[in-house]
């Protein structure tokens, strides 16, 4: 995305030139290509991390997942590659936090989540995390818990083929290379003003890891845990002048994975996922040196199939969507933007039946800095949503304040937490499993706020989040012990408070570290009550300490992640508790020439014995061996 800087008035940057096709008089310069970098604007008041491609490469992450457990994000998954996992931010997940991919959201409307192991690590640019309901972009309708901003790899100027191979080893005998992964991607420039990116990528994944039993303490292997998947993308951007361009993009997903269940539930399924998104994005970033406008649409394509001994269902869901953003950028004091984002949801399920589900927003933003020094940005939406012959809407409104000294950055947000019900919520029906959705759900609806100081030390900057929200009609599945019967309900309220210390220090040359340490304190409300007699929420744990080492010597690189995940209950009736966890990994690579990376990665170091999710264990120690070659021409 084209990012502005303000000087006396502001201005775009100019480094955009325009294509006339080939032919260039005296006057005119040259044609070049811009970078696609990233489709984000750069933000004035919301406090966004960023990982970049260099960090996501020193990972050598099997997928999105352990690239956001090594940045502070929690996950809870239901076992190993492949297999059902949830990003929690500060306790809220699934349909909570939005998932947008080159500026598409990808949560399914059915159940609000998005397999994050469906995309390649290495086809990704750029992650951008937000940690709060505020955000300021208007093409985007943000989320009640926080926003996942995830960038694919920008097209090259230069031809580049890049090749990955690599096999991971539980340490089972009978199994000595449990998991193998090949990938390969080629970008290039194609013709004068145009640039192409293709990328595939094929795992196949015994998940035959030894454990510890949570319910006897006996050793066992996980069995019954195949999966086999693979990802292919393509785009194609053309530039047609004084910046502007189009890209179109279509990206492909196969994935056949059984599920083992539980350990008390064993019963074993299989899954199968058919994924497809085709996305159009037009940007003219320079209308008249005035006008920023871009325009978005994606058809997006779920289908899921799930087979075991007692149920066999099909859901089949269709979505397609549109965003749109003109910001007028006339002077630096007062920038106005407005919005728009919508989408229409098909679905075709087994248990849901055939629904359809229309929501959309229509946005507006406006920026003052009366001061170099002083910023304050109100975006302001409306809400509206269509399902089972219900309209609702509402109108968010949020409110941002930066105070920009020299050694110190104060943000101060405020906002409306506002999330529709997804569409198990509202249709779900499974008579062998007595669940059920309500169509009569109301809304969640809540307050938030966040005070944040960036602290710019010479020695150890660092960053200190404090934030509170009140959430009601929290919408939960409670299982009734007289029906014998779980529904979705509006529970009642729900209060979280907490906050976040982040630093980044250099301590040497050779040394890059990074802690962070997040307190959540989380009530679920009755009225008469006190916090002291409340339920806590489930997967909520009160801290969370994330460690990674970075260390450089010579042609040698080494980065080691520590996460510690205090004890958290597995239900919202507070009847369980899941035992804290450290988790160390190590990954190294080896630059011995350009053309080709060797790498090892140790997983689990420590082979401690945890469960993310209750009764499911997750895998012990295990080392991947790999390599990535990358050649390059012009």
């Amino acid at each position: 995305m084209i990012k502005f800087i303000s000087t006396q008035k502001l201005k775009l940057i100019t480094a955009l030139l325009v294509y006339t096709g080939g032919l260039v008089s005296a006057q005119q310069a040259v044609t070049v290509l811009p970078d696609i970098t990233t489709y984000i604007t750069t933000p004035v008041v919301e406090q966004r991390q960023v990982i970049t491609k260099e960090e996501i490469e020193k990972l050598h992450a099997d997928s999105i997942s352990d690239i956001l457990t090594a940045e502070g994000i929690s996950i809870k998954a239901n076992g190993g590659y492949g297999m059902q996992s949830s990003v929690y931010i500060r306790g809220f997940s699934g349909k909570n936090i939005k998932i947008y991919l080159d500026g598409i959201e990808m949560n399914s409307a059915q159940n609000g989540s998005f397999d994050i192991t469906s995309i390649d690590p290495d086809s990704i640019e750029k992650i951008e995390i937000v940690r709060s309901a505020f955000t300021e972009d208007t093409a985007e309708d943000g989320a009640v818990g926080g926003s996942i901003y995830i960038t694919t790899v920008k097209n090259s100027k230069k031809h580049q083929i890049g090749i990955k191979t690599e096999g991971k080893s539980y340490f089972n005998k009978d199994q000595p290379v449990d998991t193998g992964t090949t990938a390969i991607n080629y970008t290039g420039k194609l013709g004068k003003a145009a640039t192409i990116k293709v990328n595939g990528k094929a795992v196949y994944a015994q998940n035959k890891y030894s454990y510890t039993s949570s319910v006897d303490d006996s050793q066992n292997t996980m069995s019954n845990n195949k999966v086999i998947d693979g990802t292919a993308a393509a785009s194609y951007t053309t530039f047609f002048g004084n910046g502007n361009n189009l890209t179109v993009s279509d990206s492909f997903f196969k994935g056949n994975k059984d599920t083992p269940g539980s350990e008390i539930y064993p019963s074993v399924g299989n899954q199968k996922d058919l994924n497809n998104v085709l996305s159009a994005k037009i940007i003219m970033p320079s209308i008249q040196n005035k006008w920023y406008t871009s325009l978005t649409t994606a058809w997006l394509s779920n289908n899921q199939t799930y087979t075991d001994s007692s149920s066999n269902s099909e859901h089949k869901l269709n979505t397609f969507s549109a965003n749109g953003k003109a910001a007028y950028y006339n002077n630096d004091i007062l920038i106005p933007s407005l919005g728009f984002s919508f989408s229409e949801n098909n679905l075709d399920s087994t248990d849901c039946g055939t629904n359809s589900r229309f929501t959309g927003f229509l946005k507006g933003s406006v920026t003052y800095r009366p001061l170099k020094t002083f910023s304050i940005i109100i975006p302001v939406s409306t809400a509206f949503c269509k399902s089972s012959d219900k309209f609702t809407t509402a109108i968010v409104p949020k409110l941002g304040i930066k105070l920009d000294l020299s050694t110190i950055k104060i943000l101060l947000d405020g906002y409306r937490l506002y999330n529709f019900p997804t569409m198990n919520d509202l249709y779900y029906s499974d008579n062998y499993y007595l669940m059920y959705g309500d169509t009569n759900l109301e809304p969640e609806d809540g307050w938030g706020g966040e005070i944040t100081a960036d602290i710019n030390n010479r020695y150890v900057p660092c960053s200190i989040s404090l934030f509170s929200n009140y959430y009601f009609n929290k919408i939960a599945w409670i299982y009734n012990d007289s029906t014998w019967a779980t529904t979705a309900e509006n529970i009642g309220s729900v209060f979280y408070a907490g906050g976040t210390i982040r630093a980044k220090t250099y301590p040497c040359s050779f040394l890059t570290l990074s802690v962070e340490y997040d307190y959540l304190f989380s009530r679920i409300l009755e009225d008469g009550k006190s916090f002291s007699e409340e339920k806590e929420m489930a997967y909520t744990p009160e801290h969370t300490l994330f460690i990674t080492a970075d260390i450089s010597v010579k042609k040698v690189s080494f980065v080691t992640t520590l996460n510690i995940v205090g004890s958290r209950y597995t239900d919202d009736g507070n009847t369980t508790k899941l035992d804290p966890y450290a988790l160390v990994n190590v990954a190294a690579e080896m630059h011995s020439c350009s053309w080709v990376t060797p790498y090892i990665k140790i997983g689990n170091l420590l082979n401690q014995s945890y469960e993310q999710t209750h009764y499911y264990p997750m895998p012990g120690l295990s080392a991947t061996l790999g390599a990535k070659f990358k050649i390059e021409w012009k």
